[in-house]
């Protein structure tokens, strides 16, 4: 395990991490694979005594067990992945400080388990303006709302939907985040959206719900949405849509609804173009 740091090599590590962390010399990104928080932990710790390096990826080797990475970052890194590699482990993110200058967090592969209590999960990063989030679970929708400067939230599920873990789409995802643009929270089991879930957010342009399990969109549930050019409801379980739904969208150009069980019924006319 080594740093490349004025074309030296220095140890930064015990046998069970390895750290890949060089850009021209200098310590930029670090690379840990690992099976224990702990040692994760003082790896980084160790790395950023050395270097400031900006970005940090973990990949977690934990089966069948609850990782808890309680991180105490260098106020360097920008950027922070978490990738779990080992089918069934859950994740939980935890800090002593916020980490404010982090700007971009994706999370891959991984199950996250969240409560009432833990939904802020992401709050230890204040200042982040991306999300991405590949492959993961989620028990619960976690609760974006304290995060001010986010820009996106990108998220690709490939989670086997049923009754039993459908999730709520309430108004403590992204209500009134007035910086985002772009949402994008596809196959993740949502099932049901609250009609307040997206009011003020004033500047988004995509909405993306594509393949959820929604069964039915509230009359005013994209009331505010001013600025929406497109929203995306592929492969859904919607039936019915109220004539108001959209009535408010000023600047839509494309609204998906393909593979949605519509009803041919009078309540659905005004749907097809004339």
């Amino acid at each position: 395990v080594c740093v490349l740091q004025n074309s030296e090599c220095t140890s930064c590590a015990t046998s069970t991490l390895h750290a890949v962390c060089f850009r021209d010399g200098t310590l930029v990104s670090c690379f840990l694979i690992g099976t224990n928080a702990t040692e994760i932990e003082e790896t980084i710790s160790k790395c950023s005594r050395e270097s400031n390096y900006t970005e940090l990826e973990i990949n977690l080797q934990v089966p069948n067990t609850n990782f808890v990475l309680a991180m105490d970052l260098p106020e360097s890194i920008t950027l922070i992945e978490v990738a779990g590699e080992v089918e069934n482990s859950s994740l939980q993110l935890t800090a002593n400080r916020p980490h404010v200058s982090i700007t971009k967090v994706k999370v891959i592969n991984a199950v996250i388990l969240l409560t009432e209590h833990t939904r802020d999960m992401f709050d230890i990063f204040p200042n982040v303006e991306r999300i991405v989030c590949e492959g993961c679970t989620f028990s619960m929708l976690p609760s974006l709302i304290a995060l001010s400067s986010l820009n996106s939230i990108e998220y690709s599920g490939t989670t086997q939907c049923d009754q039993g873990n459908l999730v709520h789409m309430d108004d403590l995802f992204v209500r009134g985040l007035e910086e985002i643009t772009q949402i994008k929270w596809s196959g993740a089991c949502v099932g049901s959206v609250s009609e307040t879930a997206f009011r003020d957010l004033v500047n988004l342009e995509m909405l993306d719900l594509s393949n959820n399990q929604i069964s039915d969109l509230p009359d005013d549930v994209f009331l505010t949405l001013y600025e929406v050019v497109t929203i995306d409801l592929f492969d859904n379980n919607i039936s019915n849509i109220s004539t108001s739904a959209f009535q408010q969208l000023h600047s839509i150009e494309t609204i998906s609804l393909t593979d949605n069980p519509l009803m041919c019924s009078c309540d659905n006319s005004w749907l097809y173009l004339q």
